[in-house]
């Protein structure tokens, strides 16, 4: 393999790899405001510093926890409102289960 096919190849690895699976905890927080604000009849605000603080407690949590708000963050990015409602359910209750007091 030549030098440019070498350097090619490592570029679309990694923009692979980052399209695939570095989805930020910051952009999972603004999907769950975004929906809220969508999709709920509650007054929900999306400002950078809650969305810091939304961080900030992720951080805060144990690795389950944050397994459960990662998997119910991205399910709800990949659902309309009606779709979460129908196809989240299972992550909700183990967001529930995991991060509940």
């Amino acid at each position: 393999m030549g030098t440019n096919r070498v350097g090619a190849w490592w570029v679309v690895v990694v923009l692979a790899t980052s399209a695939l699976g570095c989805t930020s905890t910051k952009s999972r927080c603004e999907s769950l405001c975004d929906w809220l604000k969508k999709c709920s009849s509650t007054d929900v605000t999306c400002s950078d510093s809650e969305l810091d603080e939304c961080v900030d407690d992720y951080k805060d949590q144990k690795d389950s926890c944050q397994d459960a708000f990662d998997d119910l963050a991205d399910c709800v990015d990949d659902n309309s409102c009606d779709g979460v409602q129908k196809e989240c359910v299972g992550e909700a209750t183990e967001y529930l289960s995991k991060c509940g007091s």
